[in-house]
């Protein structure tokens, strides 16, 4: 459960090397694109230990979670700037959520982006970037 927290992490996180702000659907995805280390993880209301080597790779829709040649999962995303935090969707094709898809919240401030998702497929998008204990959400 933890490499799937991880992984997902991976995917919206405080990352080096991106050159974006936020705009529409198209802009945050253009911004995404390329490899990005997590640099921050956050679990039911506590740091997480970071995992060296954990990269995503994000190609177009589409991501690749790896931790050196191992891949941890992988899927596409979904961005809507229109709501207010910025509203994503993430669905997993490898791993252990595949098939499953999780509500979550985004913000790209320059060469950062922030992540929070929804610790189950049944919950609400989270309205903040912080988790509570016992809650399954994390921020990246």
């Amino acid at each position: 459960m933890r490499q799937v927290c991880s992984l997902v992490a991976v995917l919206a996180v405080a990352f080096v090397g991106l050159n974006a702000s936020a705009g529409d659907a198209k802009d945050d995805l253009k911004a995404l694109q390329g490899t990005w280390d997590l640099v921050y993880f956050e679990r039911d209301g506590k740091e997480a230990k970071l995992q060296p080597g954990t990269k995503a790779i994000n190609t177009g829709d589409k991501f690749v979670v790896k931790r050196g040649d191992e891949v941890i999962a992988a899927g596409t995303f979904k961005f809507d700037p229109s709501k207010k935090p910025n509203a994503s969707e993430t669905t997993y094709t490898e791993g252990p959520n595949k098939g499953k898809t999780f509500k979550g919240i985004y913000q790209i401030d320059g060469d950062t982006m922030k992540f929070c998702r929804a610790g189950s497929t049944d919950d609400e998008r989270p309205t903040e970037f912080k988790t509570k204990a016992a809650s399954g959400q994390f921020v990246a």
